[in-house]
């Protein structure tokens, strides 16, 4: 008889042990986390990408990289080599509401992305004495984001404010030449 009293007690323990932990673990709070309970969540609003489009071509500025004289057969050449290599970087243009990482998400590229490229171009002079300048510029792989701001009332659910800002996410693709003929 004994033994069933001892198991009973034991198994008592056991249960107030368990109750407890699972008590403890519902009420603790992760670093990062909103604190939420069943009843009531802090007021909040938020942002949240809501429209994403396809891309299309955009591009930057032209840059002059070199200009001289010459005259046939010479030619003049821009290089990005070695030594000068040419840096790119993705952009982000607008009025960023989200985090980078959920914008790079959205968009299926890193938006922060950067490198370095070697390229180059030569064009041949045409007439003699010309004067001629080679210009570059950068083409992008551009998507327009539009952000959306959310209230989270104190029940959790979102309303939409009708509050909307714009980002453009563009993806470096290539690096275009042109050849100016600046007269004689």
């Amino acid at each position: 008889m004994k033994w069933k009293s001892l198991f009973a007690v034991l198994l008592g323990l056991l249960m107030v042990g368990v109750t407890a932990g699972s008590a403890a673990a519902a009420t603790q709070n992760f670093p990062g986390e909103t604190p939420k309970d069943v009843i009531w969540v802090p007021e909040e609003y938020i942002w949240k990408i809501t429209y994403t489009s396809s891309f299309y071509t955009t591009y930057g500025a032209w840059r002059t990289c070199v200009s001289g004289y010459g005259s046939p057969p010479d030619s003049l050449t821009c290089a990005f080599t070695e030594g000068r290599s040419y840096t790119w970087h993705n952009t982000i243009s607008g009025e960023l509401e989200v985090s980078r990482y959920k914008l790079s998400v959205a968009v299926g590229f890193d938006v922060t992305k950067s490198g370095s490229v070697e390229r180059s171009a030569t064009y041949h002079y045409k007439y003699p004495n010309q004067h001629l300048a080679i210009q570059y510029r950068d083409v992008y792989k551009t998507k327009r984001v539009i952000q959306t701001k959310y209230y989270v009332d104190r029940w959790g659910r979102e309303h939409n404010t009708g509050e909307h800002k714009t980002v453009y996410a563009s993806k470096w693709d290539h690096i275009e030449f042109r050849a100016i003929d600046l007269g004689g």
